[in-house]
């Protein structure tokens, strides 16, 4: 039994390799009418031969079909019997097979002729391809530098030589052009809106300003009014100098020419802060009327700031503009800094009641000083640059919430009472503190108070608690960057005065 299986199991075996191989046979292709018309018997055969010749015949064409029929193929083959004993068939010696070649109804979509005759091949210029003929010249000329509409090829039509061989520095410079003209137009557009808002606001405020009630304001009033009048009048020179330039180098010139105008916005922002806020207060209460001269000049300069970096980022290329840009840029980044500062300070206010030294209350609004903080020693112009804030947790030398701002010079301490309002409580002057090495607490950041040390008879040290751990340490940054640079100014103003006392000594 085992023995029959394995015979069988033997069997379909070859069986399968018979198949296999015969798939693997090149199945004979049709030759066309042209080449087989003419085609003739041997003389080897005789007439006896030729029902034994008919019946092979027969048979191989039988199986001829069968092996169309399983590639998925139907061929209706027309031969006619009767034509063989005129001769016309052929046998064929190489593969020891009889083929009939009469007219065989195949398409040319369903097989590629492989046995036709090949013809010979073109030259390399003119070699075959999808293209036609007529479109070799349209090849040729497409490789040349000539990139004008109706060089291209059918075979390349969608592929620019813009995009394969990068855009050349003439393309360059004229796509940068282009961007710094559409910079300029929209600065000039913007420049008209800007300077009819000051033309409606202006007016007003120097009218609240004049008939303001508190009587510092009237003592300053002409020096505000002198102030505006001239940021207006420059304003509009600028305006109307702007929209006749047609060109980088003389927008560029104009922004320098015209520093005048940038100085008066800095005066705005820099002097008289607390008249300045008392003075649009007071505006919206008596004239209800809605007061923004600082928020109009604070977002016109970081509309310059804006136009003239995305100059700078074309422009990268051209040293000798680049410098051109920098000049106007870093001062209008300087007035940047003055009015964010004042927009900090005009939040920070003192406590409404506070008491004396001799322990009674008086309303510190009714107080005439200086001072923006009143309670505070140190002038406005002494603040130096705002820098950063953050909410703190006070815990040494006393126990607190406080919201905290750091400026150049000063840090102040308030207390956050409402909404954008926060009371003065105490400050910090940042070349009287050293910070210390960072602890186990990372949210800590502490100080070591040094002046107060040495009045106080003991080591006085400041422990604030921050509610991220990234806090503390960009704040102790920033002020080992001013102790660094006071440190280096320091050093510089003492080789000063050694040098003339050098030289005073030597004379």
């Amino acid at each position: 039994m085992y023995g029959n299986e394995s015979g069988n199991f033997a069997n379909q075996r070859t069986m399968k390799t018979l198949i296999s191989d015969e798939k693997k046979k090149p199945m004979p292709l049709p030759r066309s009418k042209s080449l087989t018309e003419a085609a003739i018997l041997s003389e080897e055969f005789s007439k006896n031969n030729i029902e034994t010749l008919r019946k092979n015949l027969v048979d191989l064409m039988d199986l001829h079909i069968n092996k169309i029929e399983t590639n998925g193929f139907m061929q209706k083959l027309n031969y006619n019997i009767d034509e063989v004993e005129n001769g016309s068939s052929k046998f064929d010696s190489d593969s020891d097979e009889f083929s009939i070649y009469e007219e065989v109804s195949i398409s040319e979509d369903d097989f590629c002729d492989e046995s036709k005759e090949k013809p010979p091949k073109l030259p390399p210029r003119v070699a075959k391809s999808k293209c036609s003929i007529e479109d070799y010249g349209t090849l040729s000329a497409s490789t040349s530098n000539d990139y004008s509409p109706g060089f291209y090829s059918t075979r390349s039509e969608y592929e620019s030589p813009y995009y394969i061989t990068g855009p050349t520095k003439i393309l360059d410079k004229a796509e940068i052009s282009l961007r710094v003209t559409n910079i300029i137009d929209h600065l000039k557009s913007t420049e008209k809106k800007h300077l009819q808002e000051l033309k409606d606001v202006i007016p007003v405020f120097k009218y609240a300003i004049k008939h303001h009630t508190a009587l510092i304001i009237k003592n300053n009033a002409e020096k505000i009014c002198s102030t505006t009048e001239t940021l207006l009048k420059t304003q509009s020179e600028f305006e109307a100098n702007l929209d006749k330039v047609d060109s980088l180098e003389m927008t560029l010139k104009g922004f320098i020419n015209y520093e005048i105008l940038f100085e008066s916005y800095k005066q705005f922002f820099m002097e008289d802060c607390s008249e300045i806020v008392l003075t649009i207060e007071d505006a919206k209460n008596q004239f209800k009327t809605e007061i923004l001269l600082g928020a109009i000049l604070n977002q016109r300069l970081v509309h310059y700031k804006m136009f003239l970096e995305e100059i700078r980022q074309e422009l990268v290329e051209d040293p000798e503009l680049l410098r051109a840009v920098s000049q106007p840029l870093d001062v209008v980044k300087e007035i940047l800094l003055s009015c964010n500062k004042k927009l900090v300070l005009e939040k920070i206010t003192n406590n409404p009641w506070r008491t004396d030294k001799y322990g009674s209350l008086f309303d510190s609004r009714e107080v005439s000083s200086a001072f923006l903080v009143h309670s505070c020693p140190v002038d406005v112009r002494g603040y130096g640059d705002y820098l950063l804030k953050d909410h703190f947790k006070i815990t040494k030398p006393f126990k607190m919430m406080l919201t905290v701002f750091l400026f150049k010079n000063i840090i102040f301490l308030t207390k956050e009472n409402q909404k954008d309002t926060f009371y003065y409580q105490g400050h910090l002057k940042t070349n009287e503190i050293i910070p210390l090495p960072e602890g186990k607490k990372k949210k800590v950041l502490k100080f070591h108070h040094v002046a107060r040390s040495k009045q106080h008879g003991h080591y006085v040290v400041y422990k604030f608690e921050a509610l991220y751990k990234e806090t503390p340490e960009i704040w102790r940054k920033k002020i080992e960057a001013i102790l660094w640079e006071l440190n280096v100014k320091f050093r510089q103003e003492a080789q000063l005065k050694l040098r003339d006392s050098t030289k005073i000594f030597e004379e």
